[in-house]
C-alpha cells in the first residue's frame, strides 16, 4: 500500500511478534503452478497443497470431512492470521517453518482483500496428504453414508 499502514495489527511489536511466530518463510525455488486442477497433467509433480474458494455450506462440509479423519478437535483446521498469500499457498504448502503441517488452512484473514476478495467465499488451502486422506474417506464418512445430511434437498430455516 505504497508504505501506507493498513492498521492490521495494534502495535509495531505485535507485527514482529507475528512473523516470530511464523519463523522462516522457505521461497519457492522453481515453480508457482496455478491452474484448475482438471487441467494438472498426470504426469507433472504432485502439488503441495491444493487451493479451494467456496461458500458457506461446502466449506464447513470440507471441513467437517478434515475432522472424520483425525482426533485434532482443535488443530485440523486452522485460521491464522497473515496476508492473503499466506493463507493460500505459504502456510499449505509447508512454505513457513512453523505453520501447522497437518491442517486446512481457512481464510483469509487479511481485511485488505476485501476490495477483491467476494464477500460470501472463503479460502481452504489444504496440504495434498490431507487431500488425499479426505478424498479416500468420503466413502466411510458423512458424505458417503448420508449424503443428504451433507447436501439437503430440504431445509429448517430459523426464524
Amino acid at each position: 500500500m505504497g508504505g501506507n499502514a493498513l492498521f492490521l495489527k495494534a502495535t509495531p511489536d505485535l507485527v514482529e511478534a507475528s512473523k516470530l511466530a511464523v519463523g522462516e518463510i522457505r521461497p519457492i525455488w522453481e515453480y508457482l503452478v496455478v491452474r484448475p486442477a482438471e487441467n494438472y497433467p498426470a504426469d507433472a509433480p504432485e502439488p503441495r497443497s491444493i487451493l479451494l474458494f467456496a461458500q458457506a455450506e461446502p466449506a464447513r462440509v470440507l471441513c467437517a470431512l478434515a475432522h472424520f479423519g483425525t482426533d485434532d478437535v482443535f488443530g485440523a483446521v486452522a485460521v491464522p492470521w497473515g496476508a492473503a498469500c499466506t493463507s493460500f499457498v505459504t502456510y499449505p504448502a509447508g512454505l513457513a517453518e512453523k505453520a501447522p503441517r497437518n491442517a486446512i488452512i481457512l481464510g483469509p484473514t487479511d481485511a485488505s482483500v476485501d476490495l477483491w476478495f467476494p464477500r460470501d467465499a472463503v479460502s481452504l488451502g489444504i496440504p495434498m496428504d490431507i487431500a488425499r486422506r479426505m478424498a479416500e474417506q468420503v466413502p466411510a464418512s458423512f458424505i458417503g453414508k448420508r449424503p443428504g445430511m451433507a447436501y439437503p434437498e430440504r431445509r429448517v430455516y430459523l426464524k
